[in-house]
């Protein structure tokens, strides 16, 4: 496995640390890391988020991280290629590289903040082409040649980019959200930062996406790579580390959802898929999701060091073996941080370093997500049954074909038919053109609370307030598909 950090520096008020406390921390986090044998270190470019991130500027941090460190990679997690000239970027990870003896990678992305685009002009629709042309940019720019370019968003003469960097040319990634992003990471030979605001089974199916998509291109997907940010906080006290990762790293996806809300409504075509699906999950969750769910979903690990190995085997498990470490999250005291990289560096690395992903195809298992569900502050019939493909159990479904028609009566009642078949699932509105398999019904009080698990069922069919006619061994795999 590979191991890096993946700092923001989160500046929250009620920390009480001022920037210079955190500029000067973040260093000295960094030095440590280097000495205990993490891989690399990522630095986001945010602009205009107060507590969460202090970091619009990382190449300038990165320049102090280059003589600090001897070993570790060094990576831009992601510069914003919509509001930075493809040319200056090169010039200055040229500069980087040439100072870190050929340690930069640099990650590249559109970013997720309208306010962004608002300041800094462009939109979102445009700004996949934007990436797109920076890539091809760049990477002639760390050629040899000279070169001119004629492009939709960047035209200049013939030039000659110097300074040339170390590595040749150094190594390129790609933030990625939305499923395309993934097709195109595997055709231009990128490798993928994934998360952090995805779970864990979202994730590895974007993995099994990308390692499709390099297998149809003939790339290589090991040597690409494809990274996973996950909170963390590991400490000698297991109590300790959750009550610290409750308060802080809680509070840094709370922020992290509110940085993102806003794409659900400006995102534009290619950010469809967030809003769809990730848009559910966010309000289920109302914004504030709690630590226990976090971990569920695999966003987050915490604890003492032998439950933070195991809580990791299940993402190796999940094929995702690159882990992005968001340590200092949500302003995670500074002893704390230095305490989990010791940690990391004894008995979390060593632990994990001869664990490896199968090879071949890793069918993502989506473990139980109805605590999403459960923990719902306010639950309606609509967003239950639009988070069902999110619970959905499909390693429970395996050979199950079964159409379910749910009538649910009262208030924000309706009808819902609910297809399971090929390991999918499907939940409609209109009629189908089949007949169901199961039909359940139900008051919509009695179906809510039966989904949060406030109800007992059997209790609930004694009283009449359920009822469930059809196929008795379906009926009987409907509850186990979602839990």
């Amino acid at each position: 496995m590979r191991f890096d950090l993946f700092h923001g520096l989160a500046v929250p008020k009620f920390m009480g640390y001022s920037e210079r406390d955190v500029h000067r921390q973040t260093l000295d986090e960094i030095a440590l890391a280097d000495e205990a044998g993490f891989d690399g270190v990522w630095l986001v470019e945010h602009h205009f988020q107060p507590g969460l991130s202090h970091c619009p500027a990382p190449e300038v941090l990165f320049g102090a991280i280059t003589q600090r460190t001897k070993r570790m990679r060094i990576g831009h997690g992601v510069v914003l290629l919509p509001f930075n000239h493809p040319l200056r970027v090169a010039e200055r990870v040229a500069a980087l590289d040439i100072l870190s003896d050929g340690r930069m990678d640099v990650g590249v992305g559109r970013g997720i903040s309208p306010l962004e685009y608002d300041v800094f002009g462009g939109s979102m629709n445009e700004s996949r082409g934007k990436v797109d042309e920076g890539v091809e940019i760049m990477r002639r720019a760390w050629g040899d040649a000279p070169f001119s370019f004629q492009g939709e968003h960047w035209s200049f003469p013939e030039i000659e980019v110097v300074p040339k960097p170390v590595q040749k040319p150094p190594k390129l990634w790609t933030a990625a959200v939305s499923p395309e992003t993934f097709d195109m990471a595997a055709e231009q030979g990128l490798g993928v930062l994934g998360g952090p605001f995805k779970p864990l089974f979202m994730v590895a199916e974007d993995r099994e996406r990308f390692v499709k998509r390099c297998g149809e291109v003939g790339r290589d997907h090991r040597e690409l790579g494809f990274g996973m940010i996950v909170g963390a906080v590991v400490l000698d006290d297991h109590k300790r580390a959750m009550e610290v990762a409750e308060q802080n790293v809680r509070w840094y996806y709370e922020q992290l959802l509110q940085l993102t809300a806003p794409v659900l409504e400006r995102g534009g075509e290619s950010y469809k898929y967030y809003r769809e699906e990730l848009g559910t999950l966010r309000a289920l969750t109302g914004g504030s999701p709690s630590l226990e769910a976090l971990m569920k979903a695999g966003m987050v690990v915490a604890g003492d060091p032998k439950h933070v190995i195991q809580q990791l085997r299940t993402h190796v498990d999940h094929g995702v073996d690159h882990i992005l470490l968001s340590l200092q999250a949500g302003g995670v005291p500074h002893e704390d941080v230095m305490r989990t990289i010791e940690l990391f560096g004894e008995q979390v690395i060593p632990a994990m370093r001869g664990v490896a992903v199968a090879d071949g195809p890793i069918r993502p298992k989506r473990g139980d997500m109805s605590i999403f569900v459960r923990e719902a502050p306010a639950l309606t019939p609509d967003l239950l049954f639009d988070s069902m493909p999110l619970v959905f159990r499909r390693d429970r479904a395996n050979g199950l074909r079964a159409l379910y028609q749910v009538d649910l009566l009262g208030e924000s009642g309706g009808t819902w038919w609910i297809d399971v078949a090929d390991g999918q699932c499907r939940v409609l509105r209109d009629q189908p053109d089949s007949d169901p398999d199961v039909r359940i019904r139900s008051d919509t009080e009695t179906w809510l609370a039966l989904a949060k698990g406030d109800r007992n069922p059997a209790a609930a069919l004694l009283r009449r307030r359920l009822s469930i006619k059809g196929s008795p061994r379906k009926a009987a795999q409907f509850v186990g598909l979602f839990q």
